[in-house]
């Protein structure tokens, strides 16, 4: 669900996955992903890994964004 939310947030009806860790596992393999980067531009998306089996999606509002709970693993769009 909160995949969906972040997608609604960037102007799209949803993700295109079911859940936040399909999301995150179809960028990693995509080669979208950047797992571990502590450093995300304003806007990035970070997926949670929340011990859950949908995860958790949040969008970065900035390094004083609160993140939320559980063990992060980010991902930001690369630029083209």
């Amino acid at each position: 669900m909160c995949d969906r939310f972040v997608a609604q947030a960037y102007g799209y009806l949803n993700s295109g996955s079911h859940t936040a860790n399909a999301h995150w596992d179809r960028l990693v393999g995509a080669g979208l992903a950047h797992p571990g980067d502590h450093a995300p531009p304003p806007g990035a998306l970070l997926f949670y890994d929340t011990g859950q089996p949908a995860g958790g999606a949040r969008s970065f509002a900035g390094p004083r964004g609160k993140q939320g709970p559980g063990r992060r693993r980010q991902s930001r769009l690369r630029r083209q």
